[in-house]
């Protein structure tokens, strides 16, 4: 294979910026005007089903145009979670205008148009065009002209072809998975939308102030004794952590052992059919509802949650909990918080009694419970088969690493791939040399374990040093191209390209600056391997902080030695299904997000009248608290009445 390095632009013929044009009917030519909301980035492909028609002059038309071939880069626009500079290819048969949000790159006669699409969407999803961001009044704008500047690896036309077609036909598998759970969640959102418009909606009298408290036999609040940190064992008492509840999930493992110096409390022991809530906590956290369905013995309620029990005569403790779940029943809890910051909140049993409650009869509740969880169980096997796709493609990424490497066995230790340059491997200071008093909010920045792990540098919360305490400080001092490493974790090992800014690595970090003849990027791949893994935890030490020294690591790690050819090709064939897997994450995270929003649409349609017909002849809820009201007062022991001589 013949590979070369050249900056980016040499790619492209032409790079332009595009129109917004004028109203269809004052131009000379009215055609489909490409938005950043028109990019269906998932397939790197434009979708013009919602691009508005525009007019332009022949002039912007001759000049600004994308036709077939050619790409769409995003230059203005873009977040925090979705950085500007995403960059889609057209392929229709007429042309079309960017907006003059966007711009276009019209690909060199030398250049795959496809290849050239996979290379910048790889360089986007590494975050290597965060660089040429420049960002004013809270709008992010993409420096083309630096983006283009940079240095890239590209081979030639046939095998940029050949690499394209690879991929094409790597990502058509991944979109096909994707395309079948996007029609399962289709079917399910339709399913939905034609379902009768009518359940508990007329069972539910607005009049009928039917409230919490109305159906509630028991409510307790927990009991916060100063517990032991671990689990308690099947046959021991334990204390519930505000953790064991999640939204419609019981995790009773979530719990602390009760000294034996303590007394239990049995009246404060859960049991199947309870219904908890959280009472404290950051708002995010205070009044999330779940029912027991089932539990071992010996687990009380904490002082930061509630018990609730129903009168089953009239309530079915499911009901309930899906109803607690809704968005209705959260915004109307959420109201009820009290606190100074949204931080420490709490919820006090005398506002949560008077919580509005929908209370269709029995039978109607185990009705719409069970079309509830009818809908949820298709979702439950959606989400199943997204996750599943997302672990197949990271399990797609590391199998490709270890068909590499598995046969690699020419073997040297890790200091053999430093350059013979003083500090060309190095760690973090001690503690004593920089201080967090040292930090400040400007000038040379530091590099942590965490930036490591997240293999982004430079971003929010980046800490400074001032230049003359970073000089202080040269001999950690880390460029561009070096290889960081986490040498604290469990196990450390964690692995990145550093490509920021001079700056000074922290402790608790391990810099490696590679010979001339090593890629750092072979370096992370090697350090990735399985075979390599087994080896940093097998000399790392410690108990409750598990760290690796710099001298086991540089002496003791050892990796394969390979040529440099060798170590590109690696890197790229690795760089593929990377590229191939972070696609299919993506999209799978986003099916799930879609499942989350479909979970409370069904739950908003269950507790609104919109998702299943309901039967007339029930009883109204004013009926229904009259007679609740009338079961009771027939309950109460009559009056003795007193006797006289």
């Amino acid at each position: 294979m013949t590979w070369g390095a050249l900056r980016l632009k040499r790619l492209f013929a032409s790079a332009t910026g595009g129109s917004w044009g004028c109203e269809p009917g004052e131009g000379d030519v009215v055609l489909p005007c490409v938005r950043g909301t028109d990019f269906d980035y998932g397939r790197l492909r434009v979708d013009l089903s919602r691009a508005p028609m525009r007019g332009f002059t022949l002039t912007d038309v001759a000049y600004r145009s994308a036709t077939s071939g050619d790409l769409i880069i995003e230059k203005s626009g873009g977040g925090e979670q979705q950085p500007v500079g995403r960059v889609v290819r057209y392929d229709g048969a007429d042309p079309v205008m960017p907006t003059n949000f966007a711009g276009r790159l019209r690909p060199g006669n030398r250049t795959e148009s496809r290849f050239a699409s996979y290379l910048l969407a790889s360089l986007y999803t590494d975050g290597r065009t965060r660089a040429a961001i420049k960002q004013t009044t809270g709008i992010q704008n993409l420096d083309v002209d630096s983006l283009l500047n940079n240095m890239v690896v590209v081979p030639s036309k046939p095998e940029q072809s050949a690499i394209a077609d690879f991929l094409d036909r790597e990502t058509a598998k991944i979109d096909a998975l994707i395309a079948k759970q996007d029609a399962l969640v289709a079917r399910l959102r339709e399913h939905r939308r034609s379902a009768i418009v009518h359940a508990v909606e007329a069972v539910l009298d607005p009049s009928s102030g039917a409230r919490f408290k109305h159906f509630v036999t028991v409510m307790r609040q927990g009991w916060s004794p100063q517990c032991e940190k671990s689990p308690a064992g099947d046959s021991e008492w334990g204390a519930l952590k505000t953790t064991a509840i999640q939204p419609g999930h019981f995790l009773p493992e979530h719990n602390k052992r009760l000294p034996v110096d303590k007394q239990p409390k049995p009246g404060l022991e859960v049991k199947p059919d309870d219904v908890l809530l959280t009472c404290a906590g950051p708002r995010s956290r205070c009044g999330v509802a779940c029912l027991v369905s089932e539990t071992r013995p010996k687990l009380m309620i904490s002082g930061k949650m509630y018990r609730f029990r129903f009168d089953n005569r009239y309530l079915e403790p499911q009901f309930m909990e899906y109803y607690l779940l809704s968005g209705e029943a959260w915004s109307a809890i959420d109201e009820m918080k009290t606190g100074v910051s949204d931080s420490g909140l709490n919820l006090t049993q005398g506002r949560i009694r008077t919580l509005p409650i929908p209370v269709p009869p029995l039978p109607e509740q185990q009705r719409i419970v069970a079309a509830i969880e009818e809908h949820f169980s298709r979702l439950d096997a959606a989400e199943a088969g997204l996750r599943k796709a997302s672990g197949l493609a990271e399990a797609l990424v590391r199998a490709q690493r270890e068909s590499v490497f598995s046969g690699l066995t020419d073997l040297s230790a890790v200091e053999t791939f430093a350059h013979d340059q003083c500090n060309a491997m190095a760690i973090g200071p001690f503690g004593s040399n920089l201080k967090v008093s040292d930090y400040r909010d400007q000038g040379v920045p530091l590099v942590f374990v965490r930036d490591i792990r997240r293999r982004e540098f430079g971003g929010n919360g980046t800490r400074f040093v001032d230049p003359l305490k970073a000089e202080e400080l040269a001999s950690h001092r880390v460029r561009a191209g070096d290889v960081l490493i986490t040498k604290m974790g469990d196990p450390p090992g964690d692995v990145a390209v550093y490509d920021g800014a001079d700056a000074v690595i922290t402790a608790d970090c391990i810099k490696l600056t590679s010979a001339p003849d090593v890629l750092p990027e072979y370096l992370v791949e090697a350090l990735q391997a399985d075979a390599a893994k087994r080896q940093i935890e097998s000399v790392t030490r410690g108990v409750a902080q598990r760290k690796v020294s710099l001298g086991r690591f540089r002496k003791l790690v050892s990796l394969p030695r390979v040529d440099l050819s060798t170590q590109r090709a690696i890197v790229r064939d690795i760089a593929k299904v990377a590229s191939t897997a972070r696609r299919a994450d993506e999209s799978c995270r986003l099916g799930l997000l879609k499942a989350a929003g479909l979970r409370r649409s069904i739950l908003a349609a269950a507790f609104s009248g919109k998702l299943m017909p309901q039967d007339p002849s029930y009883e109204l809820a004013s009926m229904l608290l009259q007679r609740i009201a009338a079961d009771r007062a027939a309950a109460k022991p009559s009056p003795r009445k007193r006797v006289t001589a």
